[in-house]
């Protein structure tokens, strides 16, 4: 029940977007949207073939490096070529990923790294 709560919040927020006068070409694409992981925010930004995505606070250059060597094709650091390499001992604070499984595996590492656990009381 409350993943349908989730999308008809998700539905009334794009609702309010178009009564306010962006048309679905523009919501589409020049959507963005900010999480907080609670570490760090990250913004997301929908450009024209990819994602933007910039986090507040750069990954630390061991799982940016980790994230490069494997997903370097699909998750662009900086939006640079693809598996452009990084400098020792930079932390990235900003993607391009092209496809919805790069997305995924972006996410998750973000989540992974910067997301605080709610500890039950």
């Amino acid at each position: 029940m409350t993943r349908l709560k989730e999308v008809e919040d998700m539905q009334h927020a794009h609702q309010e977007l178009l009564d306010a006068g962006l048309s679905r070409e523009e919501l589409a694409s020049h959507y963005a949207t900010e999480i907080d992981l609670g570490k760090c925010t990250v913004r997301f930004r929908r450009r024209k073939e990819c994602w933007s995505v910039r986090a507040s606070i750069g990954l630390p250059y061991e799982v940016a490096q980790e994230l490069n060597r494997e997903w370097g094709h699909g998750i662009r650091v900086r939006g640079s070529g693809s598996n452009t390499p990084l400098q020792e001992g930079e932390a990235v604070l900003l993607w391009e990923v092209d496809d919805s499984e790069a997305l995924r595996v972006l996410i998750r590492t973000l989540k992974d790294h910067f997301l605080v656990p709610v500890s039950i009381s």
